[in-house]
């Protein structure tokens, strides 16, 4: 699985809570209550009525007040998703981000319009990398390896700032919003 955390991870578990079992034992339903969403299918039909970005396969979203992923909160849910031998539940979800990388070329923060500028750190190579690392699903990886390079073209393409330190010249990229007006959401909600 990786790492001496994820090691850690697992011993600490098998300790307090006994041997993995199967996803099905553990959680008979990953439905709404679990934090297991997937989008109706009205938002395809009818995308210019909602906020929320279609997403084809089931999310695990971060909390009980959202109905959406999140970019950097799924790095978090797939680790926990892997330790927990849910490998498919995970595949859906990177499915869910290429789809955004082919349609955008970028992850959002989320998955909402209103977060099409807005990004957080890349994490979807790592998140493929944990995956992969997981499954040895080669066949995956090698069918989405363009897909994950136009993310990072993206990131050196559109965030990114060169940097003088002394006499040599740096290129960094990094995160931010292009938009010089108030924020949607204050718009939207009138506050922060």
């Amino acid at each position: 699985m990786g790492g001496p955390v994820s090691l850690g991870l697992a011993c600490w578990w098998q300790q307090r809570f006994g041997r993995q079992g199967e996803p099905g034992k553990m959680v008979p339903y990953l439905g709404p209550s679990s934090g297991s969403c997937l989008v109706k299918p009205e938002v395809l039909r009818h995308p210019e009525r909602f906020s929320l970005i279609y997403s084809q396969h089931p999310f695990i979203v971060p909390g009980g007040r959202f109905l959406e992923f999140y970019y950097w909160d799924s790095y978090w849910v797939m680790e926990g998703l892997l330790l927990s031998e849910m490998p498919e539940t995970v595949k859906g979800m990177l499915q869910n981000f290429l789809n955004l990388v082919q349609t955008y070329g970028h992850v959002p923060n989320g998955a909402r319009v209103y977060y099409l500028q807005r990004s957080q750190p890349p994490l979807l190579t790592l998140m493929m990398d944990r995956y992969v690392t997981h499954t040895n699903d080669i066949a995956f990886l090698r069918d989405n390896i363009g897909t994950l390079a136009l993310e990072l073209d993206f990131w050196t393409e559109n965030r990114n700032i060169s940097v003088s330190l002394g006499e040599k010249s740096y290129v960094l990229n990094r995160y931010y919003v292009p938009y010089g007006g108030p924020s949607c959401l204050k718009a939207v909600h009138g506050g922060g």
